[in-house]
């Protein structure tokens, strides 16, 4: 709002408000594209300080940027050495303990680790299938057994 009071109100300026506004931006920026210039000394020393606050803007704008893109891979590569740790932590979870995984242990894995399902999640659907196959003479559910139980899916 400064530069665009002083290229409206300064006596030989004397620019439009659009002017003004236009004058402002493109000065402070320092493009200058030649459509209008300062036409008297003051003007002249005001669009020099004008231009140097622009680019000491631009210069913090910046580094400003730099700091933000610094601290998110910084927050990323404790996210990298966090993930490295939670993988042995959820494959030990996911085999319950045991050297070697099926794979039912596999699908465990893989959804603890891409979705964030906790382990108590899982244990929870591990218990809901051994409810459901309670009475049951094999070690398969069927289908009927679960839409009688549950009804059908919505």
């Amino acid at each position: 709002t400064v530069g665009i009071v002083f290229w409206h109100c300064y006596p030989g300026e004397g620019k439009s408000w659009l002017q003004a506004v236009y004058m402002s931006i493109i000065t402070l920026s320092t493009v200058g594209f030649g459509a209008f210039n300062a036409t008297t000394e003051g003007g002249k020393i005001f669009a020099a300080f004008w231009m140097l606050a622009g680019v000491a803007a631009l210069g913090a704008l910046l580094s400003a940027f730099i700091n933000t893109v610094m601290l998110e891979k910084k927050v990323e590569r404790r996210r990298c050495a966090d993930v490295r740790g939670d993988f042995r932590e959820i494959m030990l979870r996911a085999s319950s303990g045991k050297t070697k995984m099926n794979k039912a242990d596999f699908l465990k894995f893989g959804l603890m680790l891409t979705r964030g399902t906790h382990h108590q999640e899982l244990s929870l659907i591990d218990q809901r299938y051994e409810n459901l196959l309670t009475g049951m003479d094999d070690r398969f559910l069927r289908r009927n057994s679960l839409v009688d139980s549950e009804g059908p899916p919505l």
